[in-house]
């Protein structure tokens, strides 16, 4: 199973939801089909979407707490949702360690962003702490 792979799913939809869809499960098909995903690939884009929706309201607390000067909405929709599942993984520490979700977070963001976003990326989940949220 490729995380990555799973982690650029998710962006992708969560992009498509933040940004007025109203079908996430079309959506979540054809991105499987797109992107050929495997079971567990899938399974893990589904986990992490559900965890993000399910939590919405506190990880975009913690993540705007940790934005110098800024509100979350004046963020891209690929920023704030990569920073979104940034902060969905590491809701779940015992699962991957906190600097691998940053890396993968930046990594996306290289992939995905401008090129001074991963910057700013790696500085709020550098900070997020979860346990006020």
């Amino acid at each position: 199973m490729s995380r990555r792979k799973s982690r650029q799913a998710i962006l992708k939809l969560l992009y498509s939801w933040d940004l007025g869809s109203s079908n996430t499960k079309n959506s979540a098909d054809k991105i499987i089909e797109y992107m050929s995903l495997n079971e567990e690939e899938i399974s893990y884009m589904v986990e992490i979407f559900d965890r993000v929706i399910n939590n919405l309201e506190k990880y975009d607390q913690a993540i705007e707490k940790n934005l110098k000067l800024w509100k979350l909405q004046r963020l891209a929709a690929l920023e704030r949702n990569i920073l979104r599942i940034a902060v969905a993984e590491l809701d779940d520490l015992n699962v991957i360690p906190k600097q691998i979700v940053i890396n993968e977070a930046v990594e996306l963001a290289k992939l995905y962003c401008d090129d001074k976003a991963y910057k700013l990326i790696n500085g709020v989940l550098a900070n997020i702490d979860l346990s006020d949220a």
